[in-house]
């Protein structure tokens, strides 16, 4: 018997194992084709970025500094790591001095806002929840018709819908790696535009600010319990 007939017999009898083995080939090699097509990717945003670090700024001058809120729960606790794989070189390699602050607790956002100063711009790495409680923790403050143009903010998106980010650079189409480098880049080149707020009125007589979305009571808490629930592409509630 032929060396192919005996492999089309083999496969036939094993026909289990032989599927398992096309899928976690087929599989590996994706992802291999993904993981050099994120590192081609990087290489581009890279060398775009050292452009700007290797320019030069008047003598009166300082170089650019941001102050970047994190929210290290993010996209179940992988906040940090996509920041500092995405973003972080980027504005390093860009000659931005960064302050870097980790949010310990939900609020802190909005409370580190509230006393923001000594920085050209606040960088919000987080998702929606925590842009809310930035934005919030800004516009409320006594001085919030001189610092919303004191503090611009960008926008890092590590949190899971990242709604508005995806809205603002009309990326519902690009994976994690592409949305982060886009908005890291919009940042580094000082791309800038004026979007709408919106103010909620709570019964604390506190206003409550979004940009995109607003969730509160069981839609939100359900929302934060959901991905426990995901099993493939299902979801179930219980």
């Amino acid at each position: 018997m032929s060396r192919p007939l005996k492999l089309i017999k083999t496969l036939g009898n094993h026909w289990k194992k032989s599927t398992l083995a096309i899928v976690v080939t087929g599989c590996g090699l994706n992802y291999g084709k993904n993981k050099l097509e994120i590192l081609s990717m990087m290489r581009a945003y890279c060398e775009e970025s050292q452009k700007f670090g290797d320019g030069t700024i008047p003598s009166r001058l300082k170089p650019r500094h941001v102050t970047v809120i994190l929210n290290p729960a993010a996209k179940d606790r992988k906040g940090t790591a996509l920041f500092e794989k995405y973003a972080a070189p980027l504005l390093h390699l860009a000659g931005i001095r960064v302050s870097l602050i980790k949010t310990e607790h939900e609020g802190q956002a909005k409370a580190l806002m509230d006393v923001m100063d000594n920085t050209d711009a606040v960088l919000v790495a987080g998702g929606d929840g925590t842009l809310l409680e930035a934005v919030t923790g800004l516009c409320r403050r006594s001085d919030s018709d001189v610092a919303v143009r004191r503090f611009p903010i960008g926008i890092i998106p590590i949190g899971r819908t990242n709604s508005f980010a995806k809205h603002l650079f009309w990326a519902s189409h690009l994976d994690d790696a592409k949305l982060l480098a886009e908005s890291t880049m919009a940042v580094i080149k000082g791309d800038t535009k004026a979007v709408n707020i919106v103010s909620i009125q709570g019964e604390s007589g506190k206003p409550v600010y979004a940009l995109s979305r607003l969730e509160c009571g069981i839609f939100r808490d359900v929302d934060a319990k959901i991905q426990k629930y995901w099993y493939w592409r299902f979801q179930v509630f219980k």
